[in-house]
């Protein structure tokens, strides 16, 4: 098996996380915000967050799915390593390493995006309601959680090194 072709199946797998993820998260979550809503001009705001939230997840989905060749090449995940094949039996250490900073850093990213989404909108809503915000801590929180996936796919190859050793 090639690199690609690992990773491209890697990333498909992300694919049908994130996926799971909106099914379980995304769409339970709009529709409470939906009916937990008195106001119907506030319901239009969240009609039209819905849809945004849900235009987002799906547009993410679908370049899961469709085009794992373009985050490949953006990310450069298949370079840096000895060889053009993955071989199982013969894996080093700091390959698995980079291969479980990458996992991580996927996983944190996908399950945290929606809840930032949330996140921001009652942050916004509060903002426009004059009420008070509990969420700030919350948002910090998926903020920083999205932060440090995107820092441990970006910076995968030298966090491996600093472990491996």
């Amino acid at each position: 098996m090639t690199k690609r072709d690992f990773f491209r199946i890697i990333i498909k797998l992300f694919g049908l996380y994130f996926f799971i993820q909106i099914i379980f998260s995304v769409f339970p979550s709009q529709t409470y915000i939906y009916f937990s809503t008195i106001d119907n001009s506030d319901k239009i705001v969240v009609i039209i967050y819905s849809l945004f939230v849900l235009f987002i997840s799906l547009g993410i989905l679908y370049f899961l799915i469709k085009n794992p060749d373009k985050i490949i090449n953006f990310l450069r995940l298949d370079k840096n390593f000895d060889t053009e094949t993955i071989d199982i039996k013969n894996i080093a250490s700091s390959n698995l390493i980079v291969l479980g900073l990458l996992i991580m850093g996927g996983l944190l990213i996908l399950e945290n995006i929606t809840y930032l989404f949330s996140n921001v909108f009652y942050k916004f809503k509060n903002n426009l309601n004059n009420t008070e915000d509990n969420n700030g801590m919350n948002l910090m929180i998926t903020s920083l959680n999205i932060i440090l996936g995107i820092l441990l796919i970006a910076y995968r190859k030298n966090i491996a090194q600093k472990i491996d050793k």
